[in-house]
């Protein structure tokens, strides 16, 4: 039998293991580290997108990616 053990591991698989009920505050922690890196991921890719966003037909005002429009109390 330690033979057919040495032989599954040695091809990669795991053992059958007993497995231990969790607690809420191990859920919970990893709940919180997945959000925190998805909304990492989040900003990293709405920054690329802002930079890729500055084209010459978008206007030049202070707000990338906000056209000019003349307010209504503009002097002639």
């Amino acid at each position: 039998v330690a033979a057919l053990r040495l032989f599954a591991t040695a091809k990669g698989k795991q053992p059958a293991r007993a497995t231990t009920p969790t607690e809420s505050t191990d859920i919970e922690r990893t709940v919180a580290k997945q959000l925190k890196i998805i909304l990492k991921r989040s900003r990293q890719k709405t920054y690329i997108s802002e930079q890729h966003g500055s084209g010459t037909d978008e206007g030049t005002g202070s707000r990338p990616g906000v056209l000019d429009v003349p307010s209504d109390e503009s002097e002639e």
